[in-house]
């Protein structure tokens, strides 16, 4: 009978065994997998890494610090699932019936960048409930930043206005010919947000009348360009010229801002969720619009996109260019003729559809979001 009993208490210690995440076996190569991982992670041993942990494959990450004991549960409602705990990270462990395991999920194993931290919050690009993996997959989406550089120089430059003209004042020329000798513009910035001097200037154009030895006398375009200064929602700046010729003009040259349009932006907390939805179609509405049908002409060219500063180099099949806003080369990848796809980093940002036409390329640039503006380059150097 005695014997019996210690053989019936036997079998019931190893049932509890078997129960406790800590003590079976399963668990314990679990907990094995996992030092050989946090190994491989302190050694930097990356094909190691994305082995155990695929989702990693093709992003550039950190990893927090491992410190601290291993620990290892089962999921009672998914038998081969393990959560490891290990310091202030969770790792989502699967076993297979052949024995292999692998990482599937992970939260806190990661770290990032504190400075990027606290506005990918703000902006919904980082949000805490996220796995690491697509939280990683986030971060390392360079077309937010370019979208949102869009975005808020778009808003902003649209704001800025000329909102009257005057002070024409008109004095005897040469030959008692009438001239104006002053033009003068307001501009004002309608946007919520300050416009710095430095993205704008206010360019003046006449028609000047000067003495030739054929005709006595000819037209020769003129133009002077003032520098914008600082103008905050709702503020106006006065911009004048003087002893100028006839038939003045003005007109905004808008340059827009690089990075520096992130510093004063408050965002609202759903702009990935909004830069998500537009890239869902992947360019698909930026493939629709002007038709490109002369014949590429490679070479070296510069003008606007949109109102902002470019320069372009077309090879013949692909390219680059940058704009005076945003820094950085973007890549081009032909699709047909005078059809461009732009890519920054990879990730796709927008198509320029245009024709080649003595010495130009011109056309519309369509953005994700399905927006378009115009553009146009000259040619100041063929290839």
């Amino acid at each position: 009978m005695r014997k019996l009993l210690l053989l019936i208490v036997a079998a019931v210690v190893g049932v509890l065994a078997g129960c406790n995440g800590l003590g079976s076996s399963d668990a314990n190569q679990v907990k094995d997998f996992a030092n050989k991982f946090v190994q491989f992670v302190k050694s930097n041993n990356h094909d190691s890494i994305v082995a155990m942990y695929k989702g990693l494959e093709g992003l550039n990450v950190r990893f927090a610090d491992l410190a601290g004991d291993v620990e290892v549960e089962e999921d009672s409602n998914s038998p081969g699932t393990f959560t490891v705990k290990i310091g202030n990270a969770d790792l989502i462990v699967v076993r297979a019936q052949d024995g292999t395991m692998s990482i599937t999920n992970s939260h806190g194993l990661l770290a990032f960048d504190p400075q990027k931290l606290d506005f990918a919050r703000r902006t919904g690009q980082f949000k805490d409930d996220l796995g690491d993996v697509e939280q990683a997959q986030r971060m390392c989406d360079v077309g937010f930043e370019e979208y949102l550089i869009n975005k808020i120089n778009d808003n902003l430059m649209s704001g800025l206005q000329i909102v009257s003209r005057s002070g024409i004042d008109y004095i005897v020329g040469e030959g008692g010919m009438m001239e104006p000798s002053g033009y003068t513009v307001t501009v004002k910035n309608n946007s919520d947000y300050t416009i710095p001097g430095s993205c704008y200037t206010v360019v003046f154009r006449w028609i000047d009348m000067v003495e030739d030895d054929y005709y006595g006398y000819r037209d020769v375009n003129s133009s002077r360009t003032k520098n914008g200064v600082d103008l905050a929602p709702g503020q106006s700046e006065t911009f004048s010229v003087h002893h100028i010729g006839y038939s003045p003009s003005a007109s905004i040259s808008k340059h827009g801002l690089g990075e520096d349009a992130l510093n004063n932006f408050n965002p609202t907390g759903t702009e990935f969720d909004d830069y998500l939805s537009t890239k869902s179609n992947d360019g698909q509405q930026a493939d629709s619009g002007y038709d490109g049908t002369a014949s590429d002409v490679p070479g070296n060219y510069v003008g606007e996109v949109g109102g902002s500063g470019c320069e372009m180099l077309i090879n013949g099949s692909d390219g680059t260019y940058t704009m005076s806003y945003g820094g950085g080369t973007r890549t081009l990848k032909r699709q047909s003729p005078g059809v461009y796809k732009a890519y920054k980093q990879g990730q796709f940002i927008g198509t320029f559809r245009g024709k080649f036409t003595n010495g130009h390329y011109r056309g519309r640039f369509y953005n994700p979001r399905g927006n378009s503006s115009p553009f146009s380059l000259n040619l100041q150097s063929a290839l």
